[in-house]
């Protein structure tokens, strides 16, 4: 529960961090092709003000909505669709990247996360998202995206998983104060079994003065 923002093993060896194709469809939208290792925050807004990795949350959890982790090493695609400047819709499905190049798993019979999020901006102090994201964790881990206790990420051991998660997040700077703040909550359901259901819920507000 305490991970940091930068928490990572290689091994010693070379990692390709992200690897995704990004291209316009006119002037408020756009097109992810994802190759390899990639996340839902790699292009979907979280609207967090902690996001930036060198000068955001030094913490994995407080950086933003462990919603968009539900899937750390995803290949497929994202779409993120303008209705103006000031609101738009995201969608996206990603899947493991092992399972995607895996006989007997593939694309669509893999892990995988299909997520759809609202984003409301009316100004540039004040921002709403909502998400969804419906999961399926083959090996039943990764429920909470590695964000909080063991039980939490692995509720039934390795059991498969599917889960739908709900979250909202709102960043606004007010005159005095930055405050950034999310929550979110998830049904997780052990396949294959009967009356093996985990209800989990997080949440997170901060505030912190504005400079000057």
């Amino acid at each position: 529960m305490a991970r940091l923002n930068i928490d990572t093993d290689t091994d010693g060896g070379f990692q390709i961090d992200d690897l995704y194709y990004r291209f316009p469809i006119g002037g408020n939208s756009n097109i992810y092709i994802v190759a390899a290792e990639s996340e839902f925050y790699d292009g979907i807004e979280t609207l967090s003000i902690f996001e930036s990795e060198p000068r955001g949350a030094l913490s994995r959890f407080t950086r933003f909505n462990p919603i968009y982790r539900l899937q750390e090493n995803g290949t497929g695609v994202i779409a993120n669709l303008g209705f103006s400047s000031k609101a738009g819709l995201s969608l996206g499905y990603l899947t493991d990247t092992d399972d995607a190049t895996t006989v007997g798993t593939g694309v669509t019979d893999g892990g995988f996360q299909v997520i759809a999020q609202l984003t409301f901006e009316p100004s540039e102090n004040v921002g709403l998202g909502l998400t969804y994201v419906r999961s399926y964790f083959p090996d039943g881990t990764n429920v909470s995206g590695s964000t909080s206790s063991a039980l939490a990420d692995n509720p039934f051991g390795a059991v498969p998983t599917t889960a739908n998660s709900f979250a909202g997040q709102m960043p606004a700077a007010w005159v005095l104060a930055n405050v950034s703040g999310w929550a979110g909550y998830a049904i997780a359901d052990a396949e294959n079994t009967t009356d093996n259901q985990a209800n989990l819920l997080n949440c997170r507000d901060i505030r912190l003065p504005r400079p000057g």
